[in-house]
C-alpha cells in the first residue's frame, strides 16, 4: 500500500518528467493514445510511457518496455499497463489522466497532473492508502 505522501512524490515526478521533455520529444515523441511504441524516429509514448523511460521511475520499479513491430502493446515492468499503473499511481490519477487517450498537449497534461497533486494534498487522512506493486 502506498501512502498518500508516496503517491504525491510519484505524481510530482510525473510533473518533473513532462515539464522537462525537450521540444523535439514534445513534437515527435508524444502521443497520449500510445503507452509506448518504437518507431524509426525513436519511442513514441504517453505521459506514463515517458515516466517509464525515466531513471527515477525505473529506480522505483516502473520501467517501460515499448511495443516493437508486430507487438500489440507496451508493457511496464513486464506487466500490462492497466494492471500496474493503477497500483503504482493510484486508480484516480490513472483514470483521470493516463487513461484519457485524447490528443492533449504535454502542457495540458502537466496542468492535469498539478491539479491531481493538489487533490491528493487535500485528501483526508482516512483516504491515504492505495494499492502499489
Amino acid at each position: 500500500m502506498a501512502t498518500n505522501e508516496e503517491l504525491i512524490e510519484r505524481w510530482q515526478n510525473v510533473e518533473r518528467v513532462l515539464t522537462n521533455l525537450p521540444e523535439h520529444e514534445r513534437r515527435k515523441h508524444w502521443r497520449m493514445s500510445t503507452w509506448g511504441r518504437v518507431t524509426a524516429c525513436g519511442t513514441i509514448a504517453c505521459a506514463a510511457g515517458h515516466c517509464g523511460m525515466d531513471k527515477w521511475f525505473q529506480s522505483q520499479g516502473l520501467t517501460l518496455q515499448p511495443a516493437q513491430d508486430g507487438e500489440a502493446n507496451a508493457l511496464f515492468s513486464g506487466r500490462d499497463p492497466t494492471d500496474i499503473l493503477p497500483e503504482f499511481f493510484g486508480e484516480d490519477g490513472v483514470r483521470w489522466i493516463f487513461s484519457d487517450g485524447t490528443g492533449r498537449s504535454v502542457d495540458e497534461v502537466v496542468e492535469e497532473v498539478r491539479e491531481h497533486i493538489r487533490w491528493l494534498q487535500k485528501r483526508p487522512p482516512t483516504a491515504t492508502q492505495e494499492q502499489t506493486p
